[in-house]
């Protein structure tokens, strides 16, 4: 979970579901919601490992 703060951007708090990840074309994006701060790109790669099958 991204707490929004004035820092990253975020308008609400946000969550992101590691197990439904999929890849979608860059006309799906509408734009930037915020900044992530680098203390969650570490548990970030560790759930992506696992869902992915790179860590048992």
């Amino acid at each position: 979970m991204s707490i929004a703060t004035p820092n990253n951007g975020l308008d609400q708090d946000r969550f992101i579901d590691v197990g439904q990840i999929r890849a979608v074309g860059h006309s799906r994006i509408l734009g930037l919601l915020g900044v992530l701060e680098s203390e969650y790109w570490e548990l970030i790669h560790t759930a992506l490992n696992v869902v992915l099958g790179f860590v048992v």
